[in-house]
């Protein structure tokens, strides 16, 4: 999931505002940026134009009336995770899997230094998990293979790990689970990135990153291509690049790293057109009956940013260029192939690393998109802080939303109306959409059952208006180790007992709202009339 502190501070002019110099208008930078279309509402936040955050527009964004939202035949609804937060650092032998996450809690980045030790326990209890996927009324579930579990050191293969996850895999499979494998979601071994080892194979200048993780690719493949048809090469690159290069949040733990946050940008999107070209060379069994051995997909991080005073142009600005960076900048090289690698809007620019133009090999190694929303930001042009080198250099900030609208307990926005804008925003691509993760941090359970509800509404209207959406993947079945959170943020529908050697699990609310949905096939009247609330209780306006 993406780490809501990481966009505070995000992208320095170097990154976002190529070309607009302090004295240039805002409107002549970032020409061929795409419009915002349906998505973007300048006005979402209600703001009065004097610069100050107010209260969001109290206008409902559910018609009155009877509640009747129904899904097609075949969509698929399950939850998401990754490897690492469910499974933890822990080897099965009792030591520790050594990777660049392992490091980073032992260098005591973690809230109250926490480790993630076994995680919630998913590594010996996939099995009973799956169950509770299937008594929700789950036909799908996200999960992840650990490269530093697989390949701990370059070319030294752990296939004891390998057959692991084989057998995950395949007990989901038994359970009538569609399964969707994530190949990275944020852990690599300490040899492709390491602050001991002084290594850093995203930072580098050659494509070392690029062939690692096709070989990785190249071994896991046919391991699990028989019983998987969704791949989701690289979990959220752009949240790597904010929060490990440019705030400090996540390993490797760069501050204002512009040239690792582009570098690794680019070895992101050139290594995800490779490793589809693996799958779809290696993975040719039909798993799902459907004809079509292999499908690959992403995971964004999909925001909309609007203004933080829509009177503003240079507000105006920031939001067009934080949302064009976030959600647009990577499907467009795997559609089209255009690569804008200083992210200034543009494709022609000769003197970048690679230099921009049209690439053959990225084009169409899209299938679908994965949409990982969690809310919306706020978008804010103005000087940076008064330290050096930075003196009044324009940025883009994420302001703080007002505090009394509603949020969960990360302090992310709860905003369902954003959630729809989103998915209409990304219908540009002409490509099928599945909700890759979705949800909220809760832990006493007060939240999660409404955030559920609107949000499942939300992809019922997109799907009404005529919006290929396909899936949705709540996050998370469990609660699990939220990164540089530790296990302080809940988003489990099952609620897990951390301090219980077992690691017993609870369900929710949230839980039994979810199991009424999928019986259903939608939402009715009757589910809306018992679980909708007038306010969510972080809702704290007059």
């Amino acid at each position: 999931m993406f780490h809501p502190r990481a966009p505070l501070a995000l992208l320095l002019p170097a990154l976002l505002l190529a070309g607009c110099s302090d004295d240039d208008s805002a409107a002549d930078a970032g020409d061929d940026i795409p419009d915002a279309g349906d998505g973007a509402d300048a006005d979402a936040d209600g703001d009065d134009g004097g610069g100050e955050d107010v209260a969001a527009d109290d206008a409902p964004l559910w018609p009155d009336g009877p509640v009747d939202v129904r899904f097609p035949d075949g969509f698929l609804w399950g939850t998401a995770s990754a490897a690492y937060q469910v499974e933890g650092r822990a080897a099965p032998d009792g030591g520790t899997v050594a990777s660049n996450w392992s490091e980073w809690e032992d260098d005591l980045h973690i809230v109250d230094h926490q480790t993630s030790g076994r995680g919630a326990g998913f590594w010996d209890l996939y099995e009973e998990d799956f169950d509770r996927a299937v008594s929700l009324g789950h036909n799908a579930v996200r999960i992840g293979v650990e490269w530093a579990r697989i390949e701990p050191e370059r070319g030294v293969w752990d296939d004891e790990a390998l057959d692991h996850y084989v057998a995950v895999v395949r007990a989901a499979r038994a359970r009538g689970l569609q399964v969707f494998v994530t190949l990275y979601h944020w852990v690599v071994p300490p040899w492709v990135q390491s602050r001991a080892r002084d290594v850093d194979l995203l930072r580098a200048a050659d494509d070392g990153f690029e062939a690692a993780f096709e070989a990785f690719a190249r071994h896991v493949v046919p391991a699990l291509a028989g019983d998987v048809d969704q791949w989701i090469p690289l979990n959220e690159p752009f949240s790597v690049m904010s929060a490990g290069y440019l705030s400090g949040d996540h390993p490797p733990g760069g501050i204002l790293d512009l040239d690792g946050a582009q570098r690794a940008g680019m070895h992101f999107i050139f290594a995800h057109a490779r490793a589809a070209a693996t799958i779809r060379e290696l993975d040719v069994a039909d798993a799902d009956g459907d004809t079509v051995p292999a499908l690959v997909g992403n995971a964004a991080v999909a925001s909309l940013f609007p203004p933080k005073n829509p009177a503003d142009p240079d507000d105006v600005f920031a939001s067009e260029r934080i949302e064009y960076i976030v959600n647009d900048v990577f499907p467009e090289a795997w559609t089209s192939g255009r690569l804008d690698a200083n992210m200034d809007g543009d494709f022609d620019d000769a003197d970048t690393t690679p230099p921009e133009g049209t690439f053959p090999e990225l084009a169409g190694t899209l299938d679908w998109i994965g949409i990982n929303y969690y809310g919306p930001g706020r978008a804010e042009a103005g000087a940076f802080r008064s330290i050096a080198p930075l003196h009044g250099l324009p940025l883009i900030d994420v302001a703080r939303y007002d505090p009394r609208l509603p949020h969960n307990e990360m302090g992310r926005e709860i905003d369902a109306g954003s959630f729809l804008a989103t998915l209409r925003r990304y219908t540009r691509w002409g490509l099928p959409l599945y909700v890759t993760e979705n949800g909220c941090s809760d832990s006493g359970d007060t939240q999660r059952p409404f955030y559920l509800l609107e949000h499942v509404r939300a992809v019922g209207a997109a799907i009404a208006e005529g919006i290929d959406l396909r899936g949705y993947l709540h996050w998370s079945l469990t609660d699990n180790f939220e990164w540089a959170y530790g296990f302080g943020e809940r988003f489990g529908l099952y609620r897990v007992d951390f301090d219980d050697a077992a690691l017993r699990r609870e369900e929710t609310a949230a839980a039994r709202l979810y199991r009424q949905i999928t019986a259903a096939g939608g939402i009715d009247d009757a589910i809306w009339t018992e679980w909708a609330l007038e306010r969510y209780p972080s809702d704290t306006r007059p």
